[in-house]
């Protein structure tokens, strides 16, 4: 979790309102054991939760093969029970409702980055085919940022790298976010850009996208995995899908 056993909890660590809300149990586990992300504003009953505990009881189990499996999930779930009451008494005081806001506004920056990624793919009929891809990266196969207004006066967002990503979708997407300025389709979206920069940060706060295409994912991540990780993941194993450009595309970025 991230957290002394009676200090603050670390919100960078918990499961975001929109990952929730967009979580869907077909598609793969909520998290993993290293990106490990409970939703202590519901209970252990959720469906976010309930792949929580199973992501956990598996791999204790794992390590500890001679242990109950039900007595491992019935313990954990009352942990669970316990830290959700305890998040919630925390949430009292201005400290944290603004820590709470910052990382909610990460979130929806986030979202906003992909659906205008999305309103480009869907403007330009030569894109038109990378729509499903897109709705398979959702919005968290996207890059993050932090805000960093401190030199300037005026606010400027980091670039924050996804580890797990493989570079080539990233110059897919960039390409995607020029023609969104160029086409001026903000105009049309009414969704618009905020400056982001280059930065090296890196984020494992969060886990990989479940079920993409395994040349989606970095090389050098992708190859440390166990066998475990691969379960978890359900990489489309041995299938490239084309991150690339038409010409015209090229061109007009």
């Amino acid at each position: 979790m991230g957290r002394d056993k009676k200090g603050p909890f670390n919100v960078n660590h918990l499961a975001t309102d929109i990952e929730v809300d967009v979580y869907d149990p077909a598609k793969g586990p909520a998290c993993t054991i290293d990106a490990f992300r409970p939703d202590l504003a519901a209970t252990p009953g959720s469906d976010w939760n309930v792949s929580v505990i199973h992501v956990f009881t598996q791999h204790y189990c794992s390590q500890n093969p001679d242990v109950d499996e039900d007595t491992v999930t019935s313990s954990f779930k009352d942990h669970l029970k316990y830290l959700c009451n305890r998040y919630k008494g925390s949430l009292d005081g201005e400290a944290a409702i603004l820590r709470r806001q910052k990382h909610a506004n990460r979130a929806e920056r986030q979202r906003n980055l992909w659906q205008r990624r999305l309103a480009t793919c869907a403007f330009f009929p030569e894109l038109r085919e990378h729509l499903a891809i897109l709705q398979d990266l959702g919005p968290f196969g996207m890059s993050s940022d932090e805000s960093d207004d401190a030199s300037t006066g005026r606010v400027r967002y980091r670039i924050v790298r996804k580890l797990w990503r493989n570079e080539d979708v990233t110059a897919f997407l960039r390409i995607l976010d020029r023609l969104y300025v160029i086409g001026r389709i903000a105009s049309r979206s009414g969704s618009q850009p905020h400056e982001r920069a280059e930065s090296k940060l890196t984020s494992t706060s969060r886990p990989p996208v479940c079920g993409l295409p395994q040349n989606a994912y970095n090389q050098k991540w992708f190859g440390l995995l166990t066998d475990y990780d691969l379960l978890l993941l359900k990489p489309k194993m041995g299938v490239r899908y084309k991150f690339s450009h038409p010409p015209r595309i090229i061109t007009l970025a």
